[in-house]
């Protein structure tokens, strides 16, 4: 019985987060300064050397691209050490959570930010930020994975690439208009519950 808890623990922070995520858009008009306030200081200290670079990051982490980098660590994951069950889940898992990203946005159908320095004009749900969900589930599944066979210093020059991209890529979508802070926020918890969902998978498998 104490074995099953232990193995199960993860469960309570999976569902906490889960309602984090659900009230974070049934109390967005209450968070509506919280998201104001954030972009008036992007607009406020925005610089606008960086705009092609932001544009970059957007590009760079978009579906086909940061699809194809999950594919190849899937691949090295099968290939170099022979984990094709690692490799499986980690693909798997970003597929799951970019369609929970697609369903929400089509269900909650949140307004964007007046796209002001946009570089494309963005016509899905606002809530939450699939780049920004994305990249942090990167950050936190590759290195995480990969501690398994590579040594410490690997995974974290690995993790703090994959980390520092997360944050200029969040930053990068409250730069270029495309999403209020909460929408980054939302995609950040639900990275986190893809991270925690996948690696109980893992132990359970």
């Amino acid at each position: 019985m104490s074995d099953f808890i232990n193995e199960n623990m993860i469960l309570i922070p999976i569902v906490i987060l889960s309602i984090a995520f659900i009230l974070l858009d049934i109390f967005y008009m209450e968070l509506e300064k919280f998201n104001l306030g954030v972009r008036h200081l992007v607009n406020k200290t925005r610089v606008v050397e960086i705009k092609k670079f932001m544009i970059f990051t957007h590009k760079y982490n978009d579906f086909i691209p940061a699809s194809t980098q999950i594919v190849v660590f899937s691949m090295i994951l099968g290939f170099l050490w022979r984990d094709w069950a690692r490799g499986m889940f980690l693909a798997s898992g970003i597929a799951v959570q970019t369609t929970i990203v697609t369903i929400t946005k089509s269900i909650v159908v949140r307004a964007r930010p007046p796209h002001l320095t946009a570089h494309k004009i963005m016509t899905s749900g606002s809530y939450p930020s699939g780049h920004s969900a994305a990249t942090m589930s990167m950050a936190l599944l590759v290195p995480a994975f990969l501690s398994v066979y590579a040594p410490l210093w690997i995974c974290s020059i690995v993790f703090a690439y994959l980390f520092i991209n997360a944050i200029v890529t969040a930053y990068g979508r409250l730069y270029l208009d495309m999403h209020w802070a909460t929408d980054i926020v939302g995609g950040w918890i639900l990275s986190v519950i893809t991270f925690l969902v996948v690696n109980y998978l893992v132990i359970l498998k």
